[in-house]
């Protein structure tokens, strides 16, 4: 299972990933979003034909990318995955492969401390704290979505969806 958290948007039906291009001497604040390029991209390899074909080109780095205006977009949406451990709402930011064990996240001092997370400070997020866990410690997983760059989110699209545990 993949875990998400990162803004997306769904183009020619298929979601993939969109941030906003940078260069060295961007002023994100300044700079309408309007006036800005959007990189879309994507690591499904499965599907190298279809972005050929839909005009993404292969990075050296394995994945796809496209670069677009922003009136080339028509929705996007931002998605934060989060799960249930010991009765607190965590972030879950990771899920590894071997042996079944998840990376969290919480931003609750008093969770973090009383159940053995390694405290971090970073000059963006301020201080939180992070644990690697048994999968199996979750007791639900869900995807929580809502509107970006001003956008729409897609049609059809909830705000909140869970995620069944044995993916």
């Amino acid at each position: 299972m993949i875990v998400r958290n990162n803004t997306y948007t769904i183009y020619k039906n298929h979601c993939v990933q969109v941030n906003v291009s940078r260069t060295e001497t961007d002023r994100p604040v300044e700079t309408p979003r309007e006036e800005r390029e959007y990189i879309l991209s994507s690591d499904k390899g499965d599907l190298d034909t279809l972005f050929e074909e839909m005009g993404f080109q292969h990075s050296q780095h394995g994945y796809f990318f496209k670069v677009l205006k922003f009136e080339q977009l028509t929705n996007a949406f931002q998605v934060a995955t989060f799960g249930m451990y010991k009765g607190k709402k965590v972030r879950v930011t990771t899920f590894l492969p071997e042996p079944d064990k998840a990376k969290i996240i919480t931003y609750d001092k008093k969770l973090g401390i009383e159940t053995g997370f390694y405290k971090f400070e970073d000059r963006d997020k301020g201080v939180f704290y992070k644990k690697l866990i048994n999968k199996a410690d979750l007791t639900r997983i869900w995807e929580e979505r809502g509107p970006a760059f001003g956008l729409p989110m897609p049609e059809r699209m909830k705000e909140k969806e869970m995620i069944d545990l044995n993916i």
